[in-house]
């Protein structure tokens, strides 16, 4: 081989032609630990929580086992497009003072969406507009567990994809009765 000299000028024309792109089809990542960030919050005590947008794609289960008379309350973070986050309930309430209140930052944002059963009356149950906060009422300890909540914000309201695992047939209104599981409020 020779020893050719090439100037600075031709190295760096020579890299700013470059491919910059990496196909990974069929790759295999090792010792990538790929995981959301988790929120694990219970009724234990009283728990009010605070969403930051640093939060976003975050995983958050929401345990109201505890046989007390305890809340948790989850306020979302102020609207920004894009933010999302995932909760699953993973008990059910025990305590029928153990509600679970979903809000958003005040009235001006709102929750948008619609509810799913998957067992019973199948389908779109309700429909969300206008609504600031959602009670999951446990004064008669309905069956919680499973349900799943998806909120995805458009940088003014968020909207909810709530699959409900049990019979969600005359579950949601607007104020507390026999057979509600969900009271929706306008304003907080």
């Amino acid at each position: 081989m020779g020893s050719k000299r090439v100037g600075l000028a031709r190295v760096e024309a020579l890299i700013e032609n470059l491919k910059r792109e990496i196909t990974l089809d069929g790759s295999q990542l090792v010792n990538a630990s790929v995981k959301r960030k988790a929120i694990a919050l219970t009724n234990a005590s009283t728990t009010a929580r605070s969403l930051v947008a640093s939060d976003s794609g975050a995983f958050i289960t929401l345990d109201p086992s505890t046989n007390t008379a305890t809340t948790i309350t989850v306020t979302m973070p102020s609207p920004q497009a894009g933010l999302s986050f995932d909760f699953l309930i993973v008990n059910d309430q025990v305590n029928a003072a153990a509600d679970i209140v979903l809000q958003t930052t005040g009235n001006d944002s709102d929750f948008e969406g619609a509810f799913l059963c998957t067992d019973g009356a199948v389908g779109i149950q309700e429909t969300l507009a206008s609504t600031s906060k959602i009670t999951i009422d446990a004064s008669d300890v309905k069956t919680v567990f499973g349900t799943q909540i998806s909120a995805l914000c458009d940088g003014t309201d968020w909207y909810l994809k709530i699959v409900h695992p049990q019979d969600g047939k005359d579950c949601v209104a607007t104020a507390a009765g026999s057979g509600v599981q969900y009271i929706l409020a306008a304003t907080l």
